[in-house]
């Protein structure tokens, strides 16, 4: 409800204040609209998935260059935050899987390790392994984690921790879901 509350709100404030009707203002409404489409695009794509309406693409793609995209997708809004990527990986890796899918994925993880990293240390490490038929992809932040009691449910729709963080963080708790 947040990205609705902040569009009613800067949306009358806009409409009753003389003065407010300004770029800066009306930006925070496109924002906001942005994100709740995101939202109700996100709940929608999980019903489908459950419900068996989409059904999984397989194709051969490459992970590695896939990690890289994304790599360098986020390297772009967060490098003037001081954050820094590396990826480590000794050889390109090739999946047979759902590429929108497992790139939504990755693309999750190293958002939430953008978020949840400590204040002081933005470095994100993102590990590629290989061992026979299995690749491994870990990413690597320094944030205070999460509590082992809360584990079990970080794949559970809308959850989020109940923890408080240095800095709020902005989610639907639907990304790991």
């Amino acid at each position: 409800r947040t990205p609705l509350t902040l569009i009613t709100g800067y949306s009358e404030m806009m409409r009753d204040l003389p003065g407010e009707n300004t770029a800066e203002n009306l930006n925070v409404i496109i924002e906001e609209s942005k994100r709740l489409s995101q939202i109700v695009n996100d709940v929608l794509d999980i019903s489908k998935y459950q419900s068996g309406t989409i059904k999984p693409v397989k194709e051969r793609f490459c992970i590695t260059d896939e990690i890289l995209s994304i790599k360098e997708r986020i390297s772009a809004f967060t490098s003037a935050n001081g954050y820094t990527f590396n990826f480590d990986y000794e050889e390109k890796a090739y999946v047979f899987a759902d590429r929108t899918a497992i790139s939504r994925v990755l693309y999750n993880l190293v958002t939430n390790a953008v978020n949840y990293t400590d204040s002081e240390s933005k470095d994100i490490e993102i590990v590629q392994t290989v061992s026979d038929d299995t690749i491994k992809i870990d990413v690597i932040d320094h944030g205070k984690g999460i509590s082992q009691d809360e584990l079990p449910y970080v794949f559970d729709r809308y959850y989020r921790s109940n923890d408080t963080h240095v800095r709020s963080v902005l989610g639907s708790g639907l990304g790991l879901s």
